[in-house]
């Protein structure tokens, strides 16, 4: 039987519709872009999961959650 790799909680932090390109990394430093937590079992796998959660196509950042 095969088994199910861990699952660990991820950040996933979005970019909404309409942000100027020039000025993602200076909202993400100010912590003011949307940020969502999924559950998957690698970043590329909460990437997607983020996107289907949540529906922003354009997702800033993946990181493993604390």
């Amino acid at each position: 039987m095969l088994q199910k790799p861990p699952t660990r909680p991820y950040r996933a932090t979005m970019v909404p519709e309409g942000t100027n390109s020039d000025e993602v990394e200076a909202l993400a430093a100010q912590g003011k872009l949307p940020v969502a937590t999924v559950e998957a079992t690698s970043a590329y796998a909460a990437k997607k999961a983020a996107r289907t959660q949540t529906g922003h196509q354009h997702i800033h950042d993946i990181e493993v959650a604390a």
